[in-house]
């Protein structure tokens, strides 16, 4: 294929706009990473300040107040500098240390061990903010999210390293995993200091309608990001201990 023609995208609900609080978050966040020392060189810095962790967060909950979208916008920084991270390993070819830092991410994300690294520390600090509060169920149900979003690095270097193409049937399960979307179905229930009971989170239906949604958006930005320029590698400063 030496062209990619994308389909016209149609969004059947109306536009919300971002929310009211996101110079705020965005001077938050900042101050979050530089505590955790997660911005490693100005390359990452750079990075954040083009793709504006704090604009995705303000259109998903465009009317959540500023202190409950602090910690959401923290996780989000957090999972795009993490993202940026497994990317650079899996395209310098480093299988162990994809598989040593998801195992870790999962680890903390499931509350079976105390974190190691940086990146580990910071996700253990937003998880327990998040997570005050709130019943064994759903904290069970976003460290599942978690598991399963960090759980397709792995599987992508070694792809990489196989030279290997998914065949579509495996593709789209995986790619429901690694968008990442069902941390933020629950972190709808934060913002609204909610908590569904787990017997209407788990409804057919409404699992079904989230996994559509979840495709919708996986496939979308898979595509979209087929013209995105590669931008330089930010090191792995932000794995060590």
């Amino acid at each position: 294929m030496t062209s990619l023609e994308l389909p016209d995208f149609v969004m059947p609900l109306p536009e919300y706009g971002a929310s009211a609080a996101m110079a705020d978050i965005e001077q938050d966040m900042w101050a979050w990473l530089e505590r955790h020392g997660l911005i490693a060189n100005e390359s990452l810095r750079e990075q954040l300040v083009r793709t504006r962790p704090q604009y995705t967060t303000a259109l998903y909950y465009p009317r959540a107040d500023v202190e409950h979208l602090k910690v959401i916008n923290r996780f989000m920084a957090w999972a795009f500098i993490v993202d940026d991270l497994f990317d650079d390993s899996i395209s310098a070819g480093d299988e162990d240390c994809v598989s040593a830092f998801s195992a870790e991410l999962i680890g903390v994300a499931r509350d079976d061990e105390r974190p190691q690294s940086i990146a580990g520390r910071a996700l253990r600090e937003v998880l327990d903010a998040l997570c005050l509060g709130r019943s064994q169920q759903w904290r069970l149900a976003l460290a599942e999210a978690n598991t399963a979003w960090l759980g397709t690095y792995p599987i992508e270097a070694q792809a990489s390293r196989e030279g290997r193409i998914m065949q579509f049937n495996a593709y789209a399960p995986h790619r429901r995993d690694g968008v990442g979307e069902r941390i933020f179905f629950l972190m709808a229930e934060h913002v609204r200091d909610i908590e569904l009971p787990s017997e209407v989170r788990d409804l057919p239906a409404m699992t079904q309608a989230r996994e559509r949604a979840i495709e919708w958006v996986g496939r979308s930005t898979t595509m979209s990001s087929r013209t995105r320029r590669r931008r330089p590698s930010a090191t792995s400063t932000t794995w060590s201990k």
